[in-house]
């Protein structure tokens, strides 16, 4: 259809058009997913070494405590006087009558009655007092005195160890329960020597301990998600701890999946096979890549994946510690360590293209607006409005988007304000127009994004408070300036009904009170009567402060007056020419709510509406947040305004940038504005090096590069001396109360908030420029662009 209404040229050009927004399309869905398959990897490698370090670090822990418990009980004065008793018995006796002196003995019930209290505290089951011959002297089950020990039978190195002055704790070892079950469950020992006057060689001192108590607990710590897990084991893969898959492990090899699973599971990967490949077996007992390496005494991590010992592909961190003799490996599967970047690409593409739909649909629509008459031409324009109303009212959706969408979303701010100033696009009234809605609508959806993702960090507990002293008569002042001039246009009177300067100030938020303020000022100016009025009334009652919006509009309807609170429901607002998304008022309640205060409405068809809100008077000063702020829009007629007058001047920038897409728009930026020689780099060593030979007349500094943080390098420049003259001008997307205030301390002297806005840039730019030319002005610190 719009085919036939164009020329030839018309639709070449269309077809030009179309093909550079499906390559911008693809470039952008590319890049999005270069960079965020970078940071998920960053962020997995992050998780996977803080649980490994933990567990690590709580092991070793636990092992220093347990040397510590053992070492100490056996000096006990009283377990040594008995232990030298029980030495003196003839231990040549045959074996029966050993066994009855020694069960028979009054020392028993003195050591057991000595050891009582560790038992109960440290999770000991069993203790267990050993001859140097390796008989047990003494033990906590009498069936087990007068007979050979385990330990000293089975690991004979160890033991002569613990004679020779050494204490140390086993690896776990499995035995069957004592219950009378046939259920197998796992050990460990903690032996001392116990030395006693007269007595050549010490008897040792073996502490039983659970290792389904607190040794289990270093490795459920490293537990996170529905597959993560730490766990340990030894030179043959074995497992020392439990798996938290252990069940069905067991249930796969048809055990009983009540006893335990250690130095029963094995990280062996199932998917070797010994017959068919024989040099792996002999190289790594068919180990699985992970076990294969720590065995070697190597520590290290993989991210791109590997078979586990249950045949799933995982991502994991591994180490081998010599001190304790054992490897520690933390893992989860592949598909849970990036399902965050399955669902991000699948949303960012999903958002692009329906981007691409909507610009590809406009530039058929402007092609047949040119061909059809004025009637026409504004019924097409109202179609579309109604449409992109619509497509608001479910921007929900962006609920649950990352902030990841600040850097397409900075591409298309960016270059759309570059083509803006272009000779190309100015010469062409049609581009022109299309580029400035470009920018206008790059920049709404931004502001809308940040609306939807504060409301879903209320849902969360997330977002934060600022709280500052409050004067009512100045907020108020300030909040009826805001709406005044839509207000005057509509011929709305706004009245203050009684003198506020004589009300206390309050404790609140006040960025988020005036934003409230304004919300229901402006809702009472657009939905009121023409020529009506705005009455607002504050209220000191009890210990709060209760503030009243009252307009004379065409009220609402009682059963639509409790919809008004809910999210993107304009209480039959949506049939109306009013532009609203739905959310300010109950975006407000939550605020409110979170500031210990209520909210209400009351209304009367044909009279008007009352909004109010009450806030508590009590100190809440010392709760420590920072509020989250909103990027403003200053609109894309405003953006020409304030750059197209701006002198050009010479000048040589350094901007340390680590993203391409980034480098390009400033660069743009800069050489429509500035005659710039730019210099990028994207580590911050990089920049230092080069500002050790040369000069620059203004540094442009992101605050994340690859290498340090963008405080790091300034600390740096003012530690060194370099370039003590060049003014630094911050280009970050943190806009957060907390990163302004560290620009101010580390002697930045201007903020330009991402996504970057050509005005913003120049002012900052111009601002630095000037402080560096009147070095005897105020601080720079202080100079931020309004975010």
């Amino acid at each position: 259809m719009y085919m036939g209404l164009m020329s030839k040229s018309d639709a070449l050009k269309t077809f030009m058009m179309c093909t550079m927004m499906i390559v911008a399309y693809f470039s952008v869905v590319y890049l999005a997913e270069f960079y965020l398959k970078l940071d998920e990897k960053n962020t997995l490698y992050q998780t996977l070494r803080t649980h490994l370090t933990n567990s690590h670090t709580a092991l070793k822990s636990w092992h220093e405590k347990q040397q510590k418990v053992v070492h100490q009980v056996s000096l006990n004065p009283a377990l040594q006087a008995q232990s030298a008793t029980l030495s003196k018995i003839r231990q040549t006796l045959p074996a029966e009558e050993l066994r009855r002196q020694l069960q028979v003995h009054t020392s028993q019930e003195t050591i057991a009655t000595t050891l009582a209290p560790w038992i109960d505290t440290y999770d000991v089951t069993q203790y267990y007092l050993i001859s140097p011959s390796g008989i047990i002297l003494a033990s906590s089950l009498s069936d087990r005195i007068g007979n050979d020990s385990v330990i000293a039978r089975r690991q004979p190195e160890l033991f002569n160890d613990i004679l020779n002055g050494d204490i140390k704790i086993t690896k776990p070892v499995v035995a069957l329960k004592r219950d009378g079950s046939s259920e197998k469950a796992a050990y460990l020992y903690a032996l001392a020597p116990v030395f006693s006057a007269n007595i050549d060689r010490p008897n040792v001192l073996a502490f039983q301990i659970d290792a389904a108590g607190s040794y289990a607990t270093n490795f459920e710590i490293g537990r996170f998600g529905t597959t993560g897990e730490t766990y340990a084991f030894d030179d043959e893969g074995r497992f020392l701890s439990e798996s938290r898959f252990k069940e069905s492990y067991l249930k796969s090899l048809g055990l009983n999946h009540q006893d335990t699973g250690i130095l029963v599971t094995v990280a062996r990967d199932p998917s070797k096979r010994f017959e068919r490949d024989e040099l792996i077996a002999r190289i790594d007992n068919g180990l699985t890549y992970m076990a294969a390496s720590a065995v070697q005494g190597v520590s290290s991590v993989n991210l791109n994946g590997y078979n586990n010992h249950r045949d799933i592909q995982v991502v994991g961190m591994w180490l081998w510690d010599r001190s304790l003799g054992l490897g520690m490996a933390t893992e989860i599967s592949l598909e849970e360590a990036f399902t965050g970047l399955t669902t991000s690409m699948t949303l960012i593409k999903l958002l692009a293209f329906v981007a691409l739909a909507a610009l590809l649909f406009t530039v058929f629509q402007i092609r047949s607006y040119a061909r059809k008459r004025s009637d026409h031409e504004l019924a097409l324009t109202r179609a579309r409005d109604t449409a992109e109303l619509a497509n608001h009212s479910k921007s929900v959706f962006l609920s649950s988007m990352s902030h990841e969408l600040r850097t397409p979303l900075n591409a298309v701010i960016g270059f759309g304000q570059i083509l803006l100033k272009s000779k190309e696009i100015l010469d062409n009234e049609e581009l022109k127009d299309s580029a400035r809605n470009i920018v206008n609508s790059g920049t709404h959806l931004l502001r809308l994004l940040n609306e939807v993702l504060d409301f879903a960090k209320m849902d969360v507990g997330e977002l934060s408070f600022e709280y500052v002293p409050i004067n009512v008569h100045s907020i108020i002042e300030d909040c009826v300036a805001m709406v005044n001039q839509e207000a005057t246009n509509r011929g709305i009177k706004i009245v203050t009904e009684h003198d506020l300067r004589h009300l206390p100030d309050f404790i609140a938020d006040e960025t988020r009170t005036k934003q409230i303020l304004v919300n229901f000022l402006t809702n009472a100016v657009k939905y009121n009567s023409e020529n009506g009025h705005v009455f607002i009334r504050v209220d000191h009652e009890h210990d709060e402060l209760r503030f009243n919006v009252r307009d004379t509009g065409k009220g609402i309807d009682a059963k639509d007056l409790k919809q008004v609170w809910e999210p993107f429901n304009r209480a039959g607002a949506e049939n109306t020419d009013i532009d609203g998304s739905g959310i300010g008022l109950a975006f407000s309640k939550k605020i409110i709510e979170a500031m210990g205060g209520q909210v209400g409405a009351s209304s009367v068809l044909g009279l008007g509406s009352t909004f109010w809100f009450s806030l508590p008077l009590s100190e809440i000063a010392s709760k420590k947040a920072s509020a989250a702020r909103y990027a403003a829009d200053t609109g894309a007629d405003h953006l020409e305004e304030s750059t197209e007058t701006a002198p050009r001047r010479n000048l040589k920038t350094l901007c340390l940038e680590d993203m391409v897409l980034n480098q390009k728009i400033i660069a743009k930026m800069l050489d429509q504005n500035f005659d710039h020689a730019t210099t990028f780099c994207s580590t911050g060593s990089r920049g230092l090096d080069l500002l050790k030979t040369e000069t620059f007349d203004i540094i442009l500094l992101d605050l994340n590069l690859p290498d340090m943080s963008g405080f790091e390098f300034q600390e740096t420049l003012i530690r060194e001396n370099l370039a003590p003259d060049t003014p630094v001008v911050v280009v970050s997307a943190d806009v957060s109360s907390t990163t302004m205030a560290k620009v101010q301390d580390a002697g930045i002297v201007a903020f330009v908030p991402k996504p970057i806005r050509l005005a913003d840039l120049s002012l900052a730019i111009d601002k630095a420029l000037e402080l560096k030319e009147k070095p005897d002005q105020p601080s720079a610190t202080s100079i931020a662009v309004k975010q």
